[in-house]
């Protein structure tokens, strides 16, 4: 007999998945690989796990609520291929963990953003990445530029993935119901390079600063952030706002702010 689930806490934005057919349809998409190495952020109950341990060389699973315990220690038990910890995503870092792997999760809505930039951190050692999140989030990061989605997210999906926007996921599949639909995307990892920390830094800034004042021109909007001296209009045109700038063009931007610094970048407090 199954074990009934656990009180969904609040605080962790928790969702369970409860629709046997969308489970599977979910595995469908992911088209897991004998040899495929699997890191699932937040299994929960290890409904979606159980389904790709058969089908995968090896899964690893972060967890943030240790009360999932009663569910996938049982799984640990039977299948050698399977292992989990308790701990904050946010704070894990893959040490003895075979490269490169691919990345699944359903993704509470309260911290999809932070998630989904630590995935972008992880680039130098994934293949792609699968996550059930909220639609207006899924989305943004398959947005156009020049539209109301177009953000921060965007330009960091567009410079270091291939976004697909897979499918709609209703309410009715999860137990507690959210109030929003939600949407299953990939990624799919095309720089898996490792840039220059001063590079990333600086970008970060300058997206950031462009994005919370994405109403005003780039002259208004990057003042508090550029080097005094650095003339932006020679670059890009100072009077595009935010949500007109495309990703390459950040980063050109980026690059060429580092080189005027002698290397050093922006030092900006980064999200």
């Amino acid at each position: 007999m199954s074990q009934p689930l656990p009180r969904p806490l609040k605080k962790w934005g928790q969702n369970f998945l409860v629709d046997p057919a969308l489970r599977e349809k979910i595995i469908r998409e992911i088209n897991p690989q004998p040899e495929d190495v699997v890191v699932e952020i937040g299994p929960g109950t290890g409904v979606l796990t159980n389904l790709l341990i058969p089908k995968v060389r090896q899964i690893h699973a972060v967890e943030v609520d240790e009360r999932m315990g009663a569910f996938l220690d049982p799984l640990k038990r039977a299948h050698k291929n399977f292992t989990w910890v308790v701990g904050d995503f946010l704070e894990w870092t893959p040490v003895k963990l075979p490269t490169p792997f691919r990345l699944m999760g359903n993704l509470p809505y309260y911290i999809s953003s932070p998630l989904i930039l630590k995935t972008f951190e992880l680039r130098p050692v994934l293949v792609d990445a699968h996550f059930l999140l909220q639609k207006e989030m899924a989305r943004r990061l398959a947005a156009e530029v020049g539209t109301k989605a177009y953000g921060i997210l965007t330009v960091y999906a567009r410079l270091f993935a291939r976004v697909r926007y897979l499918f709609d996921i209703s309410p009715g599949v999860f137990i507690p119901r959210p109030e929003v639909d939600s949407g299953f995307i990939r990624l799919t990892f095309t720089d898996n390079k490792n840039w220059d920390k001063n590079l990333d830094l600086t970008l970060r800034a300058l997206v950031r600063s462009a994005f919370q004042k994405r109403r005003k021109t780039l002259r208004n909007s990057l003042a508090s952030v550029l080097p005094v001296d650095f003339d932006l209009s020679r670059v890009l045109n100072a009077d595009l706002r935010a949500d007109a700038v495309t990703p390459e063009q950040y980063l050109l931007l980026a690059q060429t702010v580092v080189d005027a610094t002698g290397g050093k970048g922006l030092k900006k407090p980064v999200y």
